[in-house]
């Protein structure tokens, strides 16, 4: 086992253990921060997956779930704005 896959394990792990924390989290938007983590960590996850199998094909992939997961992150982030749920505890 390579440096790169240990790496790509540890960070599939932690991004197990935020999406735990995202579903306990305490308001809906701890939630949408949580969801941003992990969307950042399995960008982090594909990137390496490209690095270890050589396959650049997975870079767009990582690019374009990467994109599609800020696009969700600013459109829920404005819906709940509008939805008037801007204190931090329910």
């Amino acid at each position: 086992m390579s440096f790169l896959e240990v790496i790509m394990v540890i960070i599939v792990l932690s991004a197990v253990v935020s999406a735990l924390a995202m579903v306990k989290g305490q308001s809906r938007w701890n939630r949408l921060l949580g969801y941003n983590l992990v969307a950042g960590k399995v960008t982090m996850a594909i990137m390496l997956l490209a690095a270890t199998s050589e396959n650049t094909f997975y870079l767009d992939i990582a690019i374009v779930y990467s994109l599609l997961s800020f696009i969700g992150v600013t459109a829920l982030s404005d819906y709940l704005v509008e939805d008037g749920t801007r204190d931090v505890l329910e």
